[in-house]
């Protein structure tokens, strides 16, 4: 009988939501530019975005000398559930670790998002995208915007 038990409770812990792992996705691309300094790629997710807040998933690229050359680099953000995301990227011209701006919130370094908009402020509903599987060939192109 006990093992029977043992039997139905290890059933019972496969069956269980607990026991499975939520999938994870990966978001792969490249980012390309037009000047020197490091690049910074953010993943927002909406609550961050809107708040303007640098979000915790970030990744900051000092492009080599082939990279130079080549004026992009490559950005692989691994692991991610399902969800609405963004990414937004700038290359930090200055290198002083700070996205530049006027008093009105304009960019004074070259800045793109993914899934860019026509306008310069990129609500958050023109550029966030659904991840529910895995997303490569993501281009992001940095532009002073005037």
């Amino acid at each position: 009988m006990k093992q029977k038990w043992m039997i139905l409770f290890f059933l019972l812990l496969l069956a269980s939501p607990i026991s499975y792992a939520q999938d994870k996705f990966t978001i792969s691309g490249e980012v390309g530019f037009f000047e020197e300094g490091n690049v910074f790629i953010y993943l927002y997710t909406q609550d961050k975005y809107e708040a303007g807040i640098r979000p915790p998933i970030f990744q900051v690229i000092e492009p080599n000398d082939e990279q130079k050359q080549a004026s992009k680099v490559q950005f692989k953000f691994e692991s991610f559930p399902a969800g609405s995301y963004a990414i937004f990227a700038w290359l930090d011209v200055n290198r002083d670790g700070k996205l530049n701006q006027t008093e009105t919130g304009r960019a004074l370094e070259p800045v793109g998002v993914y899934r860019p908009s026509t306008i310069w402020l990129w609500p958050w509903d023109t550029i966030k995208f659904d991840l529910n599987e895995n997303l490569g060939g993501v281009f992001i192109l940095l532009q002073r915007i005037y």
